[in-house]
């Protein structure tokens, strides 16, 4: 071992569980001077996470929601929206702070990683299953059917647009060459088709 990586290994944090990797330390590099004719560039990272940020929940249920309780809930949109905008900023900060993702942070608190990593597989086992997409095939029924709300009888074509978005969800991710420019475009698509519509 050579006399700067022992230093290092002597001087860098161990946060939390001694299960994970120690913290390594490094200087942050120079910040890229901001050019317009590189604007794509960086919109890149912004438009993948816009679009994720556009998710089921708000745009299918919170209309539903609406339409059944009044606007009387929706400041509690508000709330959620202030409380995703700070919580991704300082998971951004964690980032560029330690040089991991924050789910690796996540992992060196307490009880360990041991425990952490069943609770996050119980949490997201809901995203194993297509209920996005069953929720998304009821409003393109209802513009099959020409502005008519579904019925038991359309139960069936539920099902298959359910099963035909579901699986086109997963044509960019097959055939789409690099998956960050596929996920890219997609997303570019997903923010101009909703931000469309609220005008």
């Amino acid at each position: 071992m050579d006399t700067a990586s022992s230093r290092t290994a002597e001087t860098a944090p161990w946060p939390g569980s001694h299960e994970m990797p120690r913290w390594s330390l490094g200087e942050l590099g120079e910040a890229p001077r901001f050019e317009l004719s590189k604007i794509w560039q960086y919109l890149g990272p912004g438009l993948l996470m816009g679009g994720a940020a556009i998710g089921g929940g708000e745009w299918l249920t919170g209309p539903q929601v609406t339409a059944r309780f009044g606007g009387g809930l929706l400041w509690l949109a508000t709330l959620s929206i202030l409380g995703q905008v700070i919580y991704n900023i300082e998971i951004s900060r964690y980032a560029l702070y330690t040089g991991e993702p924050i789910f690796t942070g996540k992992f060196r608190t307490a009880p360990g990683p041991r425990y952490w990593v069943w609770i996050y597989l119980l949490l997201d086992i809901g995203t194993a299953f297509p209920y996005l997409a069953a929720s998304a095939a009821i409003p393109l029924m209802m513009v099959l059917k020409g502005g008519a709300t579904p019925g038991q009888e359309d139960a069936s074509m539920i099902r298959g647009l359910s099963l035909a978005i579901f699986l086109a969800a997963l044509l960019p991710m097959v055939f789409g060459g690099k998956i960050y420019n596929s996920l890219k475009a997609v997303m570019t698509f997903k923010i101009v088709t909703v931000m469309g519509f609220l005008l």
